[in-house]
């Protein structure tokens, strides 16, 4: 608005400009012409009177500078005339532009706007989709700490499930261990067929291999009814007359990784006073 104002102003100040100088002409030249005239009278007063051919000629002369005024002013009216009209057809036409212009700078900070409430939105869409990448991630963070519990548990239970072996090194160093210690009377029982009878099995071989001479393992043999040993006892029936090969036996196993206590037992049976002192190896269910 301010720059069309301006404009306005400006176009106005160019049209004073001509018809400043046609005024200029109207007023300078019939003055001009005027002192002219009475230049020439006051010439004339002191000389004789004009012949005819020079009154004449003098009259011609006034005709062609009357002529001249007159097409001076007709001139400057014309100027002023056009000045007019092309003023009124250059402010129609700025008019017309400034009214494209306003219209495409109206348009344009409504586009600008618009593109604001766009980004804002986008934005926040941005915002809600890291947030939603940030819970799922917890919640799959969370999944897999739930799923490793779950394997180490499903892992501690197959361990804890399958059945107890001794392995290819457990044998050869259990057999070396054995082999140096005192022998005597063992007898080997398992706590219940199955799992426990097998590994006593294994066990009677390693002896046997060692040079012990176990008595055959008998599931459920001198165990009172509703009693289930768990884990690997060595038992004696007098813990203050405890042999020397139960204690061996039991480091041996303890050696090679196989947990086993001493245990005092009445059910080891008693021997006389000139026969070596029982022992009793025991196989319970894995604890």
């Amino acid at each position: 608005m301010r720059w069309s104002v301006c404009s306005k102003s400006r176009r106005r100040r160019n049209l004073l400009l001509p018809l400043r100088i046609a005024i200029a002409a109207m007023v300078v030249i019939p003055i001009v012409y005027t002192m002219s005239a009475e230049t020439t009278q006051t010439l004339s007063d002191g000389l004789p009177p004009p012949s005819p051919e020079e009154k004449a000629a003098h009259d011609e002369t006034r005709v062609w500078t009357i002529g001249g005024i007159v097409a001076a002013l007709l001139m400057a009216l014309l100027t002023a005339w056009l000045a007019y009209a092309v003023w009124q057809k250059g402010g129609v036409a700025n008019d017309l532009t400034l009214k494209r212009y306003e219209v495409a700078i109206a348009a344009a900070v409504k586009a600008s706007r618009e593109l604001e409430k766009e980004v804002a939105t986008l934005q926040k869409a941005a915002a809600d989709a890291k947030a939603a990448q940030q819970r799922v991630e917890l919640e799959l963070n969370e999944q897999r700490e739930r799923t490793a519990n779950a394997e180490a548990a499903l892992l501690q239970l197959q361990e804890q499930t399958k059945d107890r072996h001794l392995t290819s090194e457990q044998r050869t160093k259990l057999v070396a261990l054995l082999s140096a210690e005192p022998k005597g009377p063992l007898s080997v029982h398992s706590g219940s067929p199955g799992e426990p009878a097998n590994f006593a099995t294994e066990l009677m071989s390693v002896l046997r291999n060692a040079g012990w001479q176990p008595t055959t393992a008998q599931p459920n043999l001198n165990i009172s009814v509703g009693e289930i040993p768990v884990g690997i006892r060595v038992c004696v029936r007098d813990a203050s007359k405890t042999p020397i090969r139960a204690v061996a036996l039991t480091d041996s196993l303890k050696a090679v990784g196989i947990a086993a206590e001493i245990c005092q037992s009445p059910e080891v049976p008693d021997v006389p006073p000139d026969q070596a002192e029982s022992v009793r190896l025991e196989v319970g269910l894995k604890p």
